[in-house]
């Protein structure tokens, strides 16, 4: 199984958070949201305590965020998707931030450009589509 396989990587190399958001997104898959939030959240107990290994540079980082806020968001837990999504558009690249944004235009929250720039009228879209189970990345 998978879940296994990503078990002895995770063993091998505890501080990855690669494998870890890649266990969170298997346990998705197989229905466990609760169990994807754990492992999510080992992600990013390990972002936050400067503890991983993984650069932000391939936007690992703000999608673990994303990831964790769209089970919060489809659980209709807003203030903790409203959190993850600030802390992914924060962390995130431009281009990061640019589908985000384009994201939120295609479900209605979002009329401004699409410049990458997580500037005011991001934030206050991004929490309309916190609230919003339609407001989600086509990729989950």
């Amino acid at each position: 199984s998978v879940i296994v396989t990503l078990d002895l990587m995770i063993e091998d190399d505890p501080d990855d958070i690669g494998n870890w958001r890649k266990r969170g997104i298997a346990q998705q898959e197989l229905d466990r949201p609760e169990e994807a939030l754990e492992s999510y959240g080992k992600a990013i107990q390990l972002i936050e305590s400067g503890e991983a290994e993984v650069s932000s540079a391939d936007n690992g980082f703000a999608n673990t965020y994303d990831y964790r806020g769209s089970i919060h968001q489809s659980q209709h837990r807003v203030e903790q998707a409203s959190s993850d999504f600030d802390n992914a558009l924060e962390l995130g690249d431009s281009a990061f931030v640019k589908a985000f944004q384009l994201r939120m235009q295609t479900a209605g929250h979002y009329e401004g450009p699409l410049n990458g720039n997580y500037d005011k009228a991001t934030e206050d879209a991004m929490k309309g589509c916190a609230s919003d189970v339609h407001c989600i990345d086509p990729e989950l």
